[in-house]
């Protein structure tokens, strides 16, 4: 049986690691502590492409897990389509416009029995 063909990336040192953030979001990269603005934050170079993105900075209070890895993990782990990157890192990376969300305008609002302007409670 043939095995696949598997592709070395080779990342730079650092320490790696797959964090889960508030919202659902799963980030693959090489982290950090930093210290700015008189609070303490996580910053992340999150691998896509095989190399390093921007960083993107998050506080300590939106983070769920954060599972250390090494940077073969790290590689293997990482996204394989840009959809797949939280919008936050697609912005600063310039991957193209994230998800739109359309604004209530109020135009199909339905009025209900009592109109717009009228209290709920009969």
């Amino acid at each position: 049986m043939d095995e696949p063909e598997t592709q070395t990336v080779s990342l730079p040192a650092g320490d790696y690691a797959l964090i889960e953030l508030f919202g659902h979001q799963q980030i693959v990269g090489r982290i950090a502590e930093i210290d700015r603005f008189g609070t303490k934050f996580l910053q992340i170079e999150p691998v896509f492409d095989n190399k390093l993105l921007d960083p993107v900075l998050q506080g300590g209070g939106s983070i769920y897990r954060l599972t250390p890895c090494s940077a073969e993990t790290a590689a293997r782990a990482q996204p394989k389509q840009s959809w797949q990157l939280p919008d936050s890192v697609k912005r600063a990376a310039g991957l193209g416009e994230p998800a739109r969300i359309e604004r209530f305008t109020g135009e199909d609002f339905d009025e209900g029995p009592y109109g717009a302007d009228e209290d709920f409670l009969p």
